[in-house]
Parts: structure tokens; sequence; C-alpha cells
């Protein structure tokens, strides 16, 4: 084989295998960005749309106070003693 063809198919070679690193590092980068844009979209969807539950006054039981005790004046007594009072707010 002369030479030339000799230093022809060495540089392929060569080329070829430094095509072959570039793309592999390409491919491993796009995955990389790929990941990254996933991680970002799913943080944008929690933001976006939380997964909050909120309760409305249909599920609080509006059950009458059990026998014996009695809502007087913002407090709730049992035979006449109080054992809750509402507290009133008030600005001074």
């Amino acid at each position: 084989m002369s030479s030339v063809l000799y230093l022809r198919e060495l540089i392929s070679e060569r080329l070829t295998a430094a095509a072959e690193e570039i793309f592999t590092e390409f491919e491993k980068i796009v995955v990389q960005y790929e990941e990254e844009i996933d991680r970002q979209r799913r943080l944008l969807d929690v933001s976006w749309k939380p997964d909050i539950k909120i309760r409305t006054i249909s599920h609080i039981s509006m059950s009458p106070l059990k026998k014996g005790f009695s809502l007087t004046n913002n407090a709730v007594t049992r035979r006449g003693t109080p054992i809750w009072t509402r507290r009133t707010s008030s600005l001074h």
C-alpha cells in the first residue's frame, strides 16, 4: 500500500473515532438537558397546580350540643360551669 493511501486510511479512522466520541458526548448532554427540563416542568406543575385539599363547610358536622351542654353568652357550659369561652378581639 502506498504511503498516501495509508495516511488517508489513518486520517479517516481517526476522524471516524473522533466523530463517534463527539456524538456520544452530545447524546449524553441531550439526555441531561431532557432530564433537567422534565425536573423543571414538574416544579412548574407543582407551583401552578398545588395539590391543596380545601374543606368546605358542608364537611363540618352541624349537630346540636349534646345533652347537658348549653350555649350562653358566647360560652359553652355544662350544667352551668363554663368549659369553653369564645374570645372576642378588641382593639385598644
